[in-house]
């Protein structure tokens, strides 16, 4: 694969200029219009304003951390349930509701479905259920808000159906798709993309789960909208498309030759971040109001280099960057650029790190990732995980050990953590999968280590 770095200036200029046609359209303005202002405050961001100069940060902005550098916090559950299968959860975004996807029952009677279970951890539906050889897999996660509960299943590749549900399990509506899928639902519910990953198609549907429009899409896919439900985004390996809420196809530009990792727009949509990866690690920020190439920021290579923004607007953290699951922050509005990274040591050598989501509570002064690392016992994966906390200045405040192959939900503000252990067998052989939720006002206000 071609490095940046050994491209022609016509050869990133193409690669700005390609990337910054499907972004302006993405955030529903015209090239070099500037974007309209969301009220008397609004801020068009001028076209130096972001111009970073390359990166240079001092020892003192770069360092690892270690486990032993944060307080061991020992969070006790707020509730629990046990499942005799495997489980997956998803949080609502207010955190009232937290979905449970797993089977239920024994023998005969088992089936596969979904509980959904109030903060209290009571129960609010479990009836939500098929038998399991009408569907074999599946997923759940909320749409955009707490009255939308989506819940994909599958029998294997095939014979898919979206379905969508109120928090109390009542149907809304549902949909065929013949194979493996992912669904992204608009800020305020009105549409829906659906990616039918086997066989490369983009299904668009209103708020009653009507097919608006269906395009071919590269398999494997991602798919975004713009806040404003506007737009829709969808980013394969070798080109982006750029859809209308209707379903239109309004540009297809191809992408330059990269390991493409991650793209993201700002709250506000003023702003978008592209990562590459492998030997082309690279943060590249565009400035919508311009159509600028902002700046660029080496990275490291071996690492997921994903992408979240603050609330804000004002900053922004590329996680999983290299192969020590390093975190970095940005700031992009005043004196922009890197403002610190941490790497982190493996408790044992060999082991393979991941830091693979973060949230940003600048306001209370915290970050939170979900770290893992995985390794091989008696020929079985397996993989320990740990929520740690900083603060807004990269210094380490607290780590909470979660378990083995555990998969977690948050809440959109911060204030419940529902977890889930996977293939944990009990002393008699028994899978004995638990539930486990977490108010995080404690974790939040812990102070800094002595």
């Amino acid at each position: 694969m071609r490095s940046f770095r050994n491209r022609s200036p016509l050869q990133i200029l193409s690669l700005s200029f390609t990337l910054m046609v499907a972004l302006a359209l993405l955030a529903g303005c015209g090239l070099y219009g500037g974007l309209p202002a969301s009220g008397p405050e609004a801020h068009t961001v001028g076209p130096g304003e972001l111009t970073v100069p390359a990166d240079a940060p001092t020892s003192a902005s770069i360092y690892q951390v270690s486990l032993a550098d944060f307080n061991t916090t020992e969070l006790q559950p707020a509730w629990q349930k046990e499942f005799t299968d495997g489980v997956s959860v998803s949080v609502s975004p207010s955190g009232s509701y937290i979905a449970a996807f797993s089977y239920f029952g024994w023998g005969d009677w088992e089936r596969i479905g979904v509980n959904v279970y109030d903060k209290a951890g009571g129960i609010v539906t479990d009836r939500i259920r098929w038998y399991k050889s009408t569907y074999r897999n599946g997923w759940v996660k909320w749409g955009s808000e707490d009255d939308a509960l989506m819940l994909y299943m599958n029998n294997y590749q095939t014979d898919g159906r979206l379905y969508v549900y109120t928090a109390n399990g009542k149907l809304q509506w549902s949909y065929f798709v013949d194979g493996s899928a992912s669904a992204h639902m608009t800020a305020e519910g009105s549409r829906t993309a659906l990616l039918n990953d086997t066989r490369g198609r983009l299904h668009i549907l209103d708020s009653d789960g009507q097919r608006l429009a269906l395009h071919y899409v590269e398999k494997g896919s991602s798919a975004q909208w713009s806040d404003n439900g506007e737009r829709l985004l969808v980013m394969g390996e070798k080109q982006a498309i750029v859809f209308d809420r209707s379903g239109e196809k309004l540009l297809t530009a191809p992408l330059p030759e990269a390991e493409w990792l991650s793209l993201r727009l700002s709250p506000d949509g003023r702003l978008a971040a592209a990562t590459t990866g492998s030997s082309d690690s690279r943060l590249y920020l565009f400035d919508l109001s311009s159509g600028d190439l902002a700046s660029s920021h080496m990275l490291l290579p071996g690492g997921g280099n994903s992408v979240r923004f603050a609330d804000g607007n004002e900053f922004l953290m590329v996680y999983d960057v290299g192969s020590s699951a390093g975190l970095a922050l940005y700031a992009l509005a005043e004196e922009p650029g890197l403002l610190w990274r941490r790497n982190v040591i493996p408790t044992a050598p060999g082991r393979v790190q991941e830091t693979k989501a973060v949230w940003l509570a600048l306001e209370d002064n915290r970050i939170l990732a979900h770290y893992t690392e995985s390794f091989s016992e008696d020929g079985e994966y397996m993989e320990d995980s740990w929520l740690l906390v900083f603060s807004a200045e990269g210094e380490p405040l607290s780590q909470m050990y979660l378990g083995q192959n555990v998969d977690l939900s948050v809440s959109a503000d911060l204030a419940i953590l529902a977890t889930v252990t996977n293939n944990a067998i009990d002393r008699i052989g028994y899978v004995n999968n638990q539930l486990s939720t977490y108010l995080l006002d404690d974790i939040l206000s812990t102070d800094t280590p002595d």
